[in-house]
């Protein structure tokens, strides 16, 4: 029995810790605008060719159109559901971002994704 609420509790908290890490509000989308940012500054730091570009705006724009529809639902702009919308968002974009510009530029978004966070920020103010 104490095997099984160890495993429970350090289960949790891991499960905790990946969402914490992975909310840096980069593909939480309450405007669409938002995405088109988000596109802007992937194609400026990973300098995607067109048919990459197509996909990846593809992408982001289907998925800030349906967060944008979710967030209009007041029970979705509870902070709980906010984290779990992104969440989510962020493992279905970064997956499938994945298979789109290939395992050689997915390791370097995943190396400028800090500064991409930053970027985008800037240019929405």
């Amino acid at each position: 029995m104490k095997k099984i609420i160890t495993t429970a509790v350090l289960t949790l908290g891991l499960f905790i810790f990946c969402v914490a890490q992975e909310n840096t509000g980069l593909y939480l989308f309450k405007k669409a605008e938002h995405g088109e940012a988000v596109v802007k500054m992937l194609n400026i730091e990973l300098k995607l060719p067109d048919d990459q570009l197509a996909k990846v705006r593809s992408l982001i724009s289907n998925n800030a159109k349906n967060q944008v529809e979710l967030f209009k639902n007041p029970e979705n702009n509870k902070p709980e559901m906010v984290k779990v919308i992104e969440a989510r968002s962020t493992a279905t974009i970064e997956g499938t971002l994945k298979s789109i510009i290939g395992l050689d530029k997915y390791n370097q978004y995943l190396q400028k994704k800090a500064d991409i966070v930053k970027k985008v920020k800037l240019l929405e103010k």
